[in-house]
């Protein structure tokens, strides 16, 4: 009887190793429910800083032994050392980890029924006036393979009110130029047709054109280099574009809907409702009314491409091409 509890004291996982293989269990879990990368990154990043709270307070403890006052003490930390919408991403994570806990009967009860949401500060949201976003489009030509893509990418932004990461995730067939839509991936893997403008439409054509053809690459949005565009880099483009247009100073922040992470319900409505309609409306008045309410080939021909303007005829008949490739 002794032997049997030594052995059993032997076998027993210290409690801050029967926490991460809790962890290890909930995202083993996740990746069989089919979630996303991003939610499996977001789940894997929040649940690793509350693992690293505890082990750095001292704090080795099983799932069972987490209390309501352990989270509140973590999210307060959280707070205080990034922000209190962090806290509350936290927040949200853990609730999504003990539920599975009490589903599995790993924990008798769930310690977050006990735990409020972090205040958060009420804040206006910065939006750009029309001659601000003129002025960003004004920091690059055009006519050159960047400059076609940073119009590319405001205008779609704008017009169709895109996260950061929904325009990234764009493909070539994923353009219906004759009903002018996007289909879109949103969050949990939710598909969504959105319309966009004739202002959208020219500047993506003229993006099309100066793309040239990727082997291999389905992507709208693409690198020099020919890879996908990811959100940091459009963070980067924006950012840097955004202080060259002397939009805003380079400590400030970049404006929600040029981040492409503002709440859905409000993309493309508040923030941009007088920036972007006349801007839009300019080719397309119905837009503005409307508002209110496979490629080939090698990444080098992208590179040969990339600063050389464009003449009106060469323009008008790579425009063409791609039109065709697009359909």
């Amino acid at each position: 009887m002794a032997t049997h509890a030594r052995l059993s004291l032997l076998t027993k996982p210290a409690p801050q190793e029967a926490l991460q293989e809790a962890v290890d269990s909930f995202l083993r879990r996740g990746q069989a429910r089919n979630l996303s990368a991003s939610t499996l990154r977001f789940y894997r990043d929040r649940l690793g800083a509350f693992t690293r709270y505890l082990d750095s307070h001292g704090l080795h403890l099983a799932p069972e032994q987490v209390t309501a006052q352990v989270v509140r003490d973590f999210l307060t930390a959280e707070a205080e050392r990034v922000t209190a919408a962090t806290a509350n991403h936290s927040r949200a994570a853990l609730s999504a980890f003990f539920r599975f806990l009490v589903s599995d009967e790993v924990i008798p009860a769930d310690p977050m029924t006990k735990v409020e949401k972090v205040r958060l500060p009420r804040r206006v949201i910065p939006t750009l006036s029309e001659e601000e976003v003129e002025r960003m489009l004004a920091t690059s030509s055009p006519r050159t393979f960047d400059g076609a893509r940073l119009k590319a990418v405001i205008l779609t932004l704008m017009d169709c009110g895109l996260r950061a990461s929904e325009l990234c995730g764009l493909d070539l067939g994923d353009v219906a130029w004759d009903a002018q839509t996007l289909q879109v991936m949103g969050k949990g893997s939710k598909e969504r047709v959105v319309p966009f403008g004739e202002a959208t439409r020219q500047a993506l054509l003229s993006y099309l054109a100066r793309r040239g053809e990727v082997a291999g690459q389905p992507a709208l949005s693409v690198t020099c280099y020919g890879e996908r565009l990811n959100r940091v880099e459009v963070h980067r483009v924006l950012s840097e574009c955004g202080e060259s247009g002397c939009v805003w100073r380079p400590s400030s922040p970049l404006p929600a809907h040029l981040r492409g992470d503002v709440p859905a319900e409000r993309r493309g409505r508040v923030q941009l409702a007088e920036a972007a309609r006349p801007l839009l409306a300019r080719h397309d008045p119905a837009l503005c009314r409307a508002s209110a309410g496979g490629c080939g080939g090698e990444a080098p021909a992208i590179l040969a491409r990339r600063q050389v303007p464009l003449t009106g005829a060469e323009g008008g008949r790579e425009e063409a091409a791609a039109v065709g490739a697009g359909d």
